[in-house]
């Protein structure tokens, strides 16, 4: 999963604005703050792994707008949830291996992070959907994709039945995902994936109309 860094130095190039990042040369918005250490990439490391690497936090780590719900770092440890969900993803029923394509249409809520750190932990390629995609835009991004699971909320999975998605389907919102995260569960004999940062870590749909 390929990590990128971009070097910029705002006192040489003058045609970028230290204050907001702007370059009037090419209309590109630059960030001001310096450039975070990044592995190689010879190294063989994962989203999730690199994350974890250099996260000090002792605060809450996710907040729901919504909900105002939180998940703490120290009380019930994020790495713990991502940890227990990536070991239920591997195991029967859904048996998830590096290389499979998990596509998932779900508002935004403090469980995708989760989701979306233990997919990449094994290596699946992530796929996510807008929520109000249309049944042909789904039918379309399903086609393209072609997912081994689909992860998809009570609100969203009318859609995936109605284009006869048949694969297996996980309802986000559900106390099965819940105990996913939550029972703490033993590696056993999983051996770890060798996850590559050349490796695709997500495809992604454009904001706009999908062509026929």
């Amino acid at each position: 999963m390929k990590f990128g860094s971009h070097k910029l130095n705002l006192n040489k190039t003058m045609t970028i604005s230290t204050s907001n990042g702007f370059c009037s040369k090419t209309l590109i918005y630059h960030s001001v703050r310096p450039p975070l250490p990044l592995p190689l990439e010879s190294m063989n490391i994962s989203v999730t792994d690199f994350i974890f690497s250099v996260t000090t936090t002792t605060s809450a780590s996710l907040i729901d707008a919504t909900t105002c719900c939180s998940i703490q770092y120290s009380d019930v440890p994020l790495p713990h949830l991502v940890q227990n969900l990536t070991v239920s993803l591997r195991q029967p029923p859904l048996s998830l291996t590096k290389g499979d394509t998990a596509y998932i249409i779900s508002p935004n809520s403090s469980y995708l992070p989760i989701l979306y750190l233990s997919l990449f932990a094994i290596g699946v390629t992530v796929s996510p959907a807008n929520p109000v995609s249309s049944i042909p835009e789904v039918s379309r991004q399903i086609h393209l994709c072609k997912p081994t699971v689909t992860f998809a909320t009570l609100d969203s999975i009318h859609k995936l039945l109605e284009v006869g998605f048949g694969n297996p389907i996980v309802l986000i919102d559900s106390p099965e995902f819940e105990s996913m995260m939550r029972v703490i569960k033993s590696n056993g004999n999983l051996a770890k994936f060798e996850v590559l940062q050349s490796d695709t870590a997500a495809i992604l749909y454009s904001s706009g109309t999908i062509d026929n």
